[in-house]
Order: structure tokens, then sequence, then C-alpha cells
């Protein structure tokens, strides 16, 4: 160990008396100056339009613009400059053959310099360090965790660049061929990952020896071993070979010998990086603040409960806008969707079957189908032979309705749920997509009933006013479909039969009288203790007020109105109770909801029967009420008390608890408000958070996690570009200061 310190310092000093070492130093520190506090300074003039901030320590650290994204494109020109002549100046020179001669063996030497590299190395994570400190003064409640992990990332990825920097300069006695090389082998190792992606065996082999994406965990804040245990193998396969390297200088063997042994040596590392990378033997450590990164505490739960093994079965339709991302050029990226999962099921099986059929939403396939899918497959890589058609695949399972989408069904034993993929920016289902999925497997979905026969709006169409958006859109994110509920239409005669098994009745907008005996019928359903939503618009509260009798609150005959710059009069802009935060059906006092065209909601002082509290209402200023449809009364006095928009009730019926809530507007969670981009709402939202309510916390399963808290910025633009001039002119001129002292010292002498 002492020889291998030795040869360290040795090293060391050879590179703190190079020019070229002091000059990466002083670009190295300019650069990082440079991007941090543009960073930064991009954020403080935000702030000061009073623009909202969020997450900020990961936001200008390790977003995908971020301060650690660039440091790594630095780093990926500046190692090849300090490894080029580690080796290669020892064979130009001739002094490697008495190194040889030497009582030091080829290992104390490659490894005494290796040492010398990683001790170099650390001037970088002293330096990002020191940007990180300054990045704590600037920002508040910093989080440290997410920098922790990047540091650690980022010094296993200088010191896998330094170990392949010293292999490249022990080929080569010409140290600038040697530095171009390495960079040339940097790019293979990020680029070897796109080679055989359609072959199972060589992609496995090729995307353990990318280098591309590994850092990405430790970027946002989390070890992960398998990533750890890459970059060592790396750091041993070249440090290993470069040692073999110049043990074939001290040892005659045969060109047969010699390659056994460079073959089995890199076997053995590739191997041991197949095995480390196995699920099985993952572990992570999140250091971010809120675990960002992890599942949070329902899904851990929801996977604590499932008992049998789970196998996900992807049916790639080719011809599908999706079809693409199952195929195998595609696999990796895949699979890589579901690694939080994969972490608390790593015996977790996925499955693709390929076919093609028409797809009737988003392409007219029916004209040379056969035809078609031959192309796909030609541009997807997909062998036709694997690709069934759709005779083949409707014998395995229909998917006629999923609209021959890219879908999935997960398997739990005898039990399976669908699994969607989503026509926006993301396509992929996220946590609270997937969760709710698998709950499904151990909990029965609830039940939505929508009431039909009055021309109530509709979960199946999709215009304006209807409720496809929020129900049964298959392809569309926010439908309570997609979040583990059932949705029916039924009518009053069925009420008798099905209302048990009803999670909640909804009667959105009728437009015609109910009979007396659907009037009973109801009743009776909310004897037994039912749910129910009931949504009213102006003109029309005369038909559902008969439905209240025996509830202490009715649907007023006046429409509301609200003056603003933005909208018309009968647009609304809703806000929350603090009743309504307390149940989480919004996570902050600041949120708004639309509600265009609304009564208001009269509550009775008869509350023995019922607890009931106001969930929504109407602001205090520029509001006032009228009959229908008529938006031209003046506003004369402020109102003492807002009008109430939202309103909940709840009862005991023997061992249920009855919930019934009553919505001013039957708008709200229409498909043009879910939509509306004039005003900043959070009605899909709110809606989801309503019938999460109706389920007791059940369905869609919660899978918010805590708001961050380094929102903000805490000096002004003037200290900032002080700041900056420390970093990119004071610390740059006192290192440039002190290698000139020391290259004239050393001259001199």
């Amino acid at each position: 160990m002492r020889k291998i310190i030795q040869i360290a310092k040795v090293e060391l000093s050879i590179l703190c008396f190079s020019p070229v070492a002091w000059v990466v130093m002083i670009i190295f520190m300019i650069q990082c100056g440079v991007s941090i506090m543009d960073l930064l300074q991009e954020k403080e003039a935000s702030q000061q339009l009073d623009n909202t901030l969020k997450s900020l320590t990961a936001d200008v650290f390790s977003g995908q613009k971020g301060f650690f994204v660039a440091v790594m494109k630095y780093l990926y020109l500046y190692i090849p400059l300090l490894t080029m002549g580690i080796v290669s100046r020892e064979l130009s020179s001739g002094s490697i053959k008495l190194l040889q001669a030497s009582p030091v063996t080829n290992l104390q030497v490659i490894l005494g310099k290796y040492l010398g590299l990683l001790t170099m190395a650390l001037y970088f994570i002293i330096v990002l360090m020191g940007i990180s400190f300054t990045g704590s003064l600037l920002i508040d409640n910093f989080d440290w965790g997410i920098i922790v992990a990047a540091l650690v990332g980022i010094f296993l990825l200088i010191a896998a660049y330094a170990a392949i920097g010293l292999f490249m300069s022990s080929l080569t006695s010409y140290q600038v061929v040697a530095a171009i090389s390495t960079v040339a082998v940097f790019a293979g190792l990020n680029f070897i990952g796109e080679i055989g992606k359609g072959n199972a065996f060589v992609r496995e082999i090729t995307y353990w020896l990318s280098l591309s994406g590994r850092t990405d965990h430790f970027m946002n804040g989390m070890i992960s071993s398998q990533n750890v245990s890459y970059f060592l193998l790396v750091i041993v396969l070249f440090l290993g070979i470069t040692i073999m390297r110049l043990n074939d200088g001290r040892i005659i063997r045969s060109e047969l010998q010699k390659t056994i042994r460079y073959i089995g040596f890199v076997s053995a590392i590739v191997l041991l990086g197949y095995i480390t990378s196995m699920p099985r033997l993952w572990n992570f450590w999140d250091l971010s603040r809120f675990e960002a990164n992890t599942l949070t505490t329902n899904s851990k739960a929801v996977i604590a409960d499932l008992k049998e093994p789970i196998t996900i079965k992807s049916y790639v339709n080719i011809l599908h806008p999706h079809g693409r991302l199952g195929t195998p050029r595609w696999r990796k990226f895949d699979l890589k969707q579901f690694d939080q999962y994969t972490r608390y099921i790593p015996n977790m099986r996925m499955e693709y079957t390929y076919f093609y059929d028409h797809v009737p939403i988003y392409a007219d396939s029916t004209i040379n189908i056969k035809e078609k899918a031959e192309k796909a497959a030609i541009a997807h890589a997909v062998d036709m032979t694997e690709i069934l058609s759709p005779e083949e695949i409707k014998k395995i399972v229909d998917l006629a309705p999923e609209h021959n989408a890219f879908v999935r069904y997960i398997h739990h034993g005898q039990d399976s749920v669908v699994l969607r993929m989503f026509m926006d920016a993301t396509g992929y289902p996220l946590e609270a997509e997937i969760t709710s999925a698998l709950k499904r497997l151990i909990t029965p979905g609830p039940i939505a009933g929508f009431l039909v026969g009055h021309d109530e709006r509709s979960i199946y169409r999709i215009g304006d006013k209807d409720y496809n958006k929020l129900t049964t859109d298959k392809q569309g994110r926010t439908s309570l479909i997609n979040k583990g509920f059932d949705m029916i239409e039924l009518t009053t005669g069925q009420l008798d039969s099905l209302g048990s098994k009803l999670t909640v009745l909804v009667i959105a907008d009728p437009f015609s009288t109910f009979t007396e005996n659907e009037v009973q019928a109801i009743h009776r359903y909310l004897e037994q203790g039912g749910n129910m939503l009931l949504a009213a618009e102006p003109g029309k509260t005369g038909l559902l007020n008969p439905l209240l009798a025996s509830i202490p609150a009715k649907f007023s005959e006046q429409q509301v109105y609200q003056r603003t710059k933005d909208v018309d009069p009968d647009v609304l802009s809703v806000k929350p109770t603090k009743k309504a935060l307390s149940l989480g059906l919004f996570a902050q006092a600041s949120e708004i909801i639309s509600m265009p065209t609304t009564v208001h909601i009269e509550i009775s002082d008869d509350m023995s029967a019922y607890d009931q509290f106001s969930i929504l209402q109407s602001a205090t200023k520029n509001v006032w009420t009228s009959k229908p449809f008529v938006d031209t009364a003046s506003v004369t006095k402020e109102l003492d008390k807002p009008f109430v928009l939202g309103h909940i009730l709840t009862r005991q019926v023997g061992e249920k608890q009855q919930k019934i809530a009553l919505l001013a507007d039957a708008d709200f969670m229409s498909n043009n408000e879910l939509s509306r981009h004039n005003l900043r709402t959070v009605n899909a939202n709110f809606t989801s958070n309503l019938f999460r309510w109706f389920t007791g916390g059940e369905f869609p399963v919660d899978t918010t996690r805590q708001p961050s808290i380094d929102n903000s910025i805490l000096v002004d633009a003037a200290v900032l570009k002080k700041i900056k001039y420390t970093w990119v002119g004071l610390f740059p001129f006192l290192i440039g200061l002190a290698g000139t002292t020391l290259l004239i010292s050393r001259k001199r002498k």
C-alpha cells in the first residue's frame, strides 16, 4: 500500500506541474460559475414576475437543463486531457521499462497512478460542493439530499472516465492520440446501448455496457445499487485489462492464451454486471427530502397486500400510435417505466404479444391492413411471423372494447385488470393509474351509477357538456375508469336491484320531471343509506328539489353571477372552504374550479339528521343573483357572506355512513370544463377527490406527495450578480495565480 501511495504522490505532483491541468481547473470553475448563476438569475427573474417556483433544488441542480447535467458535458472533455499522459509518457520516454524492472508490480503501478488521478478528481468535487454550498445560501430550505446523491454519481462517473482514460493511455505512446481515443471510447460507451436492441441476448449485454442514463438516479437524489455496481465494475474492467496489458510485456504467453485471458476476464465482469442488475438484488437509497423517487406509502401498502405473483401481459398493436413503444427496440425503455414497481415486486414478469388490427379511433386501417402491418413490422424491426393477425389475437383476448389499442393486462392469480396507455405527452400510466389497477386485484372496484332517462349528462358522449372525459374515456388519464372505478348508466327502475351495489348515484342536470314512482325509488335508495351526488343547472332546479324532501338543503332558483375582468359574468371562479381542504378535496386554499351557469344552495336550519358542511363558496365582491340567464344586474354592495355552491351531508344509516354531495352546477365536471385553458383551474383534481371521498379514500388511490418547501430565491438580482463575478472572476484568478506561481517556481528550480 505504501508503494501505491508513493506512486500516487508522484503522479499528483506531475499533474500539478502540468499547465494543462491548471487550464482545465480554471476553465472548469468558470463554466460552473456561469452555468449555476445563469440558472439562479433566471429563476430570480421569474420570481420577480410573480411566477410560482417549486422544488428549486431539483430544478436548478438536477433538472433536464440543470447544473449537474451541464457539468457532466464538461467532464466528458476534461478527463481525457488529464489522463492522456498518465501511461503514454512512460511509453514514449522508455521509463516504463525502468518501472517494470523496479521492485513494484504492474498492479501497484496502475493503482498508484489511478489513485493520483482520483485525488486530482477531488478538485472537481470540491468545486461542485462549493457551488452547492452557494446554492444553499440562495435557495430557501435547500435539499442537500439531492446534492449528496448527485455528487456521489458524478464522482463515480469521473472515476470510470479516469479508468477508461488510463487504459487508453496504455495503448499508445502519443498523448494526443490517447486523448482522442478516450473521447471516442466515451462516445462509444454512450452509444453502445443502441446496438442490437432488437435481439434479446445482445440487448442485455449492450444495455449493461452503456454509460447513457447511468447517472439519472443520482441526479434525482437516489443512489441505486445497480448503478453503483456498474461504475465499480467498469473501473475494475478497465484497470484490470490495463494491468493485463502491461503484464504481457513481462510474461511471455501465446496469442491464444492472451486472447482467452482477456475474453475470460471481460466475460466475468459482464456476468457480474448482469447478476448485480437483477431486480432481486436492487437496493435504493432515496436521499431527496420527501423521497420523490420512491413510491408513496399508499402504493407500498397496496403492493404489500398482493399475495400472488404479478405478470403484466402487453398486447402491442403495431398499427397503433403507441405500438412502437412495445417493440424490441424500445424494450428497455418500456421496462424502465415500471422500475419503481419492480423495486418492490422483483419477480414481476413482463410478457409481450404483437398483433395488428384496425384502429378505429386514430387511423383508418381497414384498407390493405395486412400490407400496412408488413410496412409497420419493417419500420419497427419486428419479424412479421411474430405478429398475430386479427383472427389469431381474438382467440387469445378480445381487444375490441379497448379499440385495439396498445394495452396491458395485469394478472394476479386468477384475477386480471386492464392497464392502459394514454394519448397525452407522457403516454405511460403513472403511479396513480398503476396503483389503482393493482388495488383492483385485491379490492372490488367502486361502481358509480349515472341516472338516465331524463336527458341527463351522458358518460359516453363527447359533447362539451357531457362527462365522457371524466368517466369512460379509455385513453384519458383523468377518466375514473383508469383509476379503479366501474361506470354504469341506470334508470330509476333499476335502483331497487342495483342500488345496494352502487358506491354513488349521480343525478346531473335532468331535463324533464321525475314521476312519482321515480321519486319514490330515489327516496328508497336514500333511506337505505345510498350515497348520492346531485348537480343542478339554472332554470331546472325545480326538477331536483323534489328529490331533496328529506334533506335539509335545496337548490335556489336564482343564478349567481360574478363580474371579473377575464371571463363572462356567468362563469364563476369558485374557492374551497376550510372543510374542503381538510377533506383533501383541494391541495391548497389558492386553488379554484370553474363553474359556469351556477345557482346556489340554500341551507335549512334543521340539522338534526345530518352533519353538513359547505365545501365550495363564491366570492363576496362583485357577486349577485338574478333570474337565470340574465347577467345585466349591477352590484350595489358586498355580500355579508358568500353563496354556498357546494355542500356535503353525512349521516349514519345502520352500519353505513351515508354521503350526499350537492353541487350548484353540473358543468364543473363536463368535458369542456376539464379542458378549460383561459383559467388555471383544478376541476379534474377536485372531481377525482370528490369521488375518492365517496369511496372512503379507497379509489382513486391517493398518490399525492408532500409539497416542496424549497420554492424561493432568498436574494435579489444585484446580489446574484456579485456572486457570479466571484465564481467567474475572483476564484479562477486566484487558482490561475497559484498555478502560475507554482509553475514559475518549478521552472526556476
